[in-house]
């Protein structure tokens, strides 16, 4: 495998060490490029993993006496001092790269490859270094020791807190952390019974006082191969070894749990708790109670918060007690392929590079990595462009509070991008004790499998024959979504759905099935629009158990997971967890058996009550019926109109005007199906909303509980939804648009209010002028990329600005529409955004201009 990009550089620096920051900065102040690639989402890492910040002379004599706090260094503000050191130097700097080989080059100098999340990444350099190489223990046993910070909640101070321990070199490094974290367990408990204030905070990423070698297998074939260890790969792990299977786990970080343990995301948001996932919560929980950790309240259950020390520690601890091989600091970066199935998985790291063979490959990345480099047909994001739901550099208040920061996209797949994305994301919140080591994204890549979920699936509470595992969520799109039910005011509910196996098993590019490699994770095949009900934290543990236990029974068999019997994978599955895999709302055909919605039935119970929403439902609540209007919207318009059409002529029959509510219902949905015969009514209705509430545009009267900066979560006021809806009809009035236009560019615009949903009015121009086709939108459009916040979002020194992401999506939304209508500023506002340093609105921008230029930009499909 070839490195699918290349950077050149005169110098390049590897070894994340803080003399090999000290040498990049210096050699570009001489004047030379100069590239530091690390493996890590930081500079000095053998100061920030190990947690070596106590005062020391030479530290004292670097960095300023303001980083500088209790006698250790600050440790969010080393590392923006670093950061920010070399970039006022001219040292260019690289994270996540793990070094594979270095060849001379063809002509001169040297060409070095490293593994990425994106495969193979290259640099040709006139000159290599390499600081601080990885060392091993004495061949006797070595002492060392494992840290982690406390806090004394009386007094506020911080302090670090280290645990001697032996390094035993006929052990694994994944054993060996094991017995840090536990004689580090035992150093709190003793101290808190000393000092009861003393509160357990985040521990160090790795044991020790510097880079100790990773392992290198001794054994290189195995029956299951996890590559990822985090929410859905260690509960596969586990479960597969737990079943008989000899299991390697493959993970770049030096802990297991992923989001909930390094990403701080150690709080669940919805999800089903499995029998599975009580194992972990109970254990867990066990722990803290013996310590005294004290942990916030749950909405769901007294498990729902937790220490993401103790939880990261109760997974490597369970995994290695099942026989689970656990390699730490090695990545996965290619596969092995023979014909059409995938037999092996090539990594890279701490101990080289190394081959592993297995009968079953389970990519647990998150992105479908793996699936990628074997050939699968995959989608990024939404498909139509790269937006997918944010990404979150954790913020930590203090030792271990975290505080939410979704708030941008990343394509980590690309170096450069993840680099970009962690400085900004380091630089941004306030009073930050430290950000996180590890990138949590939302969403990235998708594989395309046999069976595409998508949003009728969910409000349909769609079953399968090969249905796997039962998740709950509420519909929770951090991010800018694009499904035409949510944009015409139809929002998902609250409710459980079933994934089939068809949907982690990925398809190739040729139209095949890549045999022996299921994805686990949230990379399954999903539409953008439907993964938000698909991500929670216990049902992704509850589907990577679920996969590696079919991966034990089928090794045992001698199959494949798809050849074991339906029946028995769904008994295996409800009496190893007690998922049920069943759905409780079921669609209600007619009577005489057809195979179609009874659609007349549906029709008939649309009231003026029905809701479209569930964003106000409380958080434990879960919707067990489906929504008659839902099942309209989900239905094929051929056969939903006439059901529609015949119930509203029987309303209007009726006197007394007592079913308004329930005719505008109809209408609306009417009209989201193409029916255009009360477009006028609709149309007045928009404009009398508009009149009454002028100079001002009307505002969300709904609940915006969950909903943050726009766009988010599908909230919009109530208007927007209306004129968004309009374009699904021919013939529509432009007065209304032209009315809401004069209002944003007279009135001052105000992003941050979300009742005022800005941000909604201005993206309807783009939306109606995409789906309808209209020309008369170009002038608006035009005089809408003149506003002069967008001119501030393309200025590089306003990036950390969380808004500045959000304008430059909502410009490329203008640009896009404008192109597909003909106008030439389209196209230059296309190539213009396709220089923008976030990837995602690059690539999005390249991708319209594409589908413009090809003739394939067509918004006459609704997206699902």
């Amino acid at each position: 495998m070839s490195a699918n990009r290349w950077r050149e550089t005169t110098y390049l620096i590897t070894g994340n060490t803080l003399e090999a920051v000290k040498r990049s900065v210096y050699l570009a102040q001489q004047g030379k490029a100069v590239l530091l690639a690390v493996e890590e989402t930081f500079l000095a890492a053998d100061t920030g993993s190990f947690l070596n910040c106590e005062s020391r002379a030479d530290r004292r004599a670097f960095f300023p006496a303001s980083l500088w706090e209790n006698g250790y260094l600050h440790p969010d503000g080393y590392k923006k001092y670093l950061e920010q050191l070399c970039r006022e130097q001219g040292a260019a700097f690289l994270y996540g790269l793990y070094f594979v080989d270095a060849v001379p080059a063809k002509k001169e100098g040297i060409e070095v490859r490293f593994a990425s999340k994106g495969g193979l990444y290259g640099v040709r350099c006139q000159y290599h270094e390499a600081y601080g190489p990885a060392y091993g223990p004495a061949k006797d046993s070595e002492k060392t020791a494992y840290a982690a910070w406390i806090t004394d909640e009386t007094t506020g101070e911080n302090r670090i807190l280290k645990a001697p321990f032996l390094w035993n070199p006929a052990k694994t490094e994944a054993e060996n952390l094991l017995a840090g974290r536990r004689k580090l367990l035992l150093a709190f408990g003793r101290s808190k019974a000393e000092n009861p204030a003393l509160n357990l905070g985040r521990f160090a990423l790795r044991a020790g006082d510097g880079f100790l070698a990773g392992t290198k297998l001794t054994k290189t074939h195995f029956d299951v191969i996890i590559a990822g260890g985090g929410t859905a790969g260690a509960m596969a792990a586990l479960y597969a070894a737990r079943g008989g299977a000899e299991t390697v786990l493959i993970e770049p970080q030096y802990d297991l749990g992923g989001t909930s343990t390094l990403g701080g995301v150690s709080t669940y948001w919805f999800g089903n708790r499995y029998r599975d996932v009580e194992e972990i919560d109970r254990e867990t929980d066990r722990i803290e109670r013996k310590l005294g950790i004290r942990r916030g309240p749950g909405l769901w259950s007294e498990h729902d918060d937790f220490h993401a020390g103790v939880r990261g520690y109760v997974l490597l601890k369970l995994c290695l007690d099942a026989g689970v091989a656990v390699v730490f600091g090695q990545i996965a970066y290619d596969v092995v392929k023979e014909g059409k199935r995938v037999c092996g998985v090539k990594t890279a790291g701490h101990a080289g590079k190394q081959t592993l063979w297995g009968s079953l490959v389970i990519d647990a990345t998150g992105d479908g990595d793996l699936a990628y480099y074997a050939g699968a047909r995959t989608v990024y994001g939404s498909g139509r462009d790269c937006f997918t739901y944010w990404a979150s550099l954790a913020q930590y208040t203090g030792t271990d509070g975290y505080r939410n920061n979704f708030s941008s996209m990343v394509m980590a797949a690309d170096p450069e991008d993840m680099t970009r994305f962690t400085v900004l994301g380091r630089q941004r919140g306030e009073g930050t004790f430290d950000h996180g080591a590890y990138v949590s994204m939302r969403e990235s890549r998708h594989i395309i499998g046999e069976k595409v979920i998508d949003l009728r699936d969910l409000c349909m509470f769609r079953t399968y024959d090969d249905g796997i595992c039962t998740f709950f969520s509420n519909y929770d799109p951090k991010g800018k979504l694009d499904a035409d039910m949510v944009y015409c005011g139809y929002l998902p509910p609250q409710v459980k759905m079933q994934l089939p196996l068809r949907a982690l098993i990925p398809m190739h590019l040729e139209g095949f099935v890549l045999e022996g490699l299921y994805v686990a994770g949230k990379a399954v095949s999903a539409t953008h629009n439907a993964f938000p009900g698909l991500r929670m934290q216990p049902d992704l543990m509850h589907q990577g158990a679920v996969l590696g236990l079919l991966a034990a029974r089928a090794v045992y068999e001698g199959c494949l997971i798809e050849e074991l019997p339906a029946v028995q994978r769904r008994e295996w599955i409800r009496e190893a967890t007690g998922d049920k895999l069943t759905l409780p709302g079921k669609l209600r055909y007619p009577c005489d058996g057809g195979d179609n919605p009874d659609f007349t039935f549906y029709a008939e119970q649309v009231t003026g009550d029905s809701r479209t929403h569930w964003i106000d439902a409380p958080f434990t609540y879960e919707e067990t019926e489906i929504s008659p209007l839902l099942a309209l919207a989900c239905g094929e318009s051929e056969r939903v109109l006439p059901c529609i059409r015949k119930r509203i002529q029987e309303l209007e029959e009726e006197e007394n005007g007592r079913n308004c509510g329930t005719l505008a219902a109809l209408k609306r949905m009417a009209l989201f199906h193409g029916c255009g015969d009360d477009m006028e009514e609709i149309q007045q209705a928009i404009m009398r909303k508009i009149k009454e509430t002028a100079p001002c545009l009307p505002v969300r009267e709904g609940s915006v509980m969950c909903a943050q900066l726009l766009p988010d979560h599908g909230v919009m006021p109530e208007l927007v939804y209306d004129l968004n809806l309009l374009s699904w009809g021919t013939g529509f009035s432009m007065e209304p648009f032209c009315l809401v236009f004069e209002a944003l560019t007279t009135e001052e615009r105000d992003y941050m209010d979300i009742r005022k949903g800005t941000y909604s009015y201005l993206e309807c121009f783009a939306y109606a002028a995409e789906r309808s086709g209209r020309a008369e939108f170009i002038p608006l459009l035009r005089e809408l990329t003149e506003l002069p916040e967008f001119k501030e979002a393309l200025r590089e020194e306003n990036q950390v600005s969380l808004l500045a992401e959000r304008l430059q999506t909502l410009l490329l939304l203008f640009y896009r529409a404008l192109a597909g209508l003909g106008a030439e500023e389209g196209i230059k506002g296309l190539k213009q955004l396709s220089e923008v340093r976030c990837l995602a609105i690059r690539k999005s921008a390249e991708m319209g201009r594409k589908a413009v230029e090809e003739g394939t930009f067509d918004r006459t499909e609704k997206i699902w």
